[in-house]
This record gives structure tokens, C-alpha cells and sequence, in this order.
């Protein structure tokens, strides 16, 4: 579970993903140090889903990288929902984020699969009949 306080510019999460994060078990975390953790092949995504949630008041949901303290990579789904003031002016994101790396593995695996029998449907379908060919030799 996670707080974005977007007035004041500081996060909140939970003690388990400051420790997962390599993030001090205490004290401010701003969007900067969360987003250093993200992998940086993903930072424009997440950033831009962001923006559009606090922009367009829709839900956030995104998936991505982090990089964790240990160098280590999870893949994690986020969801939360932008809260606002009185005014209608964007004060908060709330969400959740789950550890979904087994899942992303799972896909890796299936795909490298499909991709192997594809293959093999290749070649089998390419396969010339070896019939006409014993013919030649007088063969059946």
C-alpha cells in the first residue's frame, strides 16, 4: 500500500517495500527517490501514467521494473485513484502495488514455448514427403 501526498510532494509506503526499495526505514521519500528505483527502460511509462491519472482523475495502473537495493529485478502491478480536495483539485494518490514477477516469469516461459512449437510446426510443414524420392530408387 502506498500515499502520494501531491501537495506536500511526499510518499508513503509500507515499511515491507521501504526495505524491498533499499530506502531508509524512516523519513521522507520523495517522487524522485521512488522513480530511481523503477528500471530505467520503464520510468517515462510510469511517469506517464501517472501524469494522466492526477491529470484526468482516472485510476492509475501501470507495470513495471524495480530495481531492488541488491541489484535484483521484480516486476510489479500498481493500481490507485487519485482523491480530491473540495475544490476538485487533485490532493492524493492511493494505491497498492503487488509483487507480480512469478506471473511475468510464467509468460516468459509460455511464450519462449509457443515460440519453439511454431518452430517445429515450421519445419514439420516444410518436411518434403519422402515417398516420390524412395520411387526414384525403385522402392516403395
Amino acid at each position: 500500500m502506498w500515499e502520494w501526498d501531491l501537495n506536500e510532494g511526499e510518499i508513503w509506503v509500507t515499511p515491507n517495500r521501504r526495505v524491498q526499495l533499499g530506502l531508509p526505514a524512516s523519513g521522507q521519500i520523495t517522487f524522485e527517490d521512488l522513480m530511481s528505483r523503477w528500471h530505467p527502460d520503464d520510468r517515462e511509462n510510469v511517469r506517464q501514467a501517472l501524469k494522466q491519472a492526477i491529470e484526468n482523475g482516472k485510476g492509475y495502473r501501470a507495470e513495471f521494473r524495480i530495481v531492488l537495493a541488491d541489484a535484483g529485478v521484480r516486476w510489479i502491478s500498481a493500481r490507485g485513484r487519485v482523491q480530491r480536495d473540495e475544490r476538485g483539485e487533485p490532493m492524493q494518490l492511493l494505491g497498492v502495488s503487488v509483487d507480480i514477477t512469478a506471473r511475468k516469469e510464467a509468460e516468459a516461459i509460455a511464450q519462449q514455448q509457443r515460440d519453439e512449437l511454431e518452430q517445429l510446426r515450421t519445419i514439420v510443414s516444410c518436411r518434403v514427403p519422402l515417398q516420390p524420392q524412395l520411387a526414384v530408387f525403385g522402392l516403395p
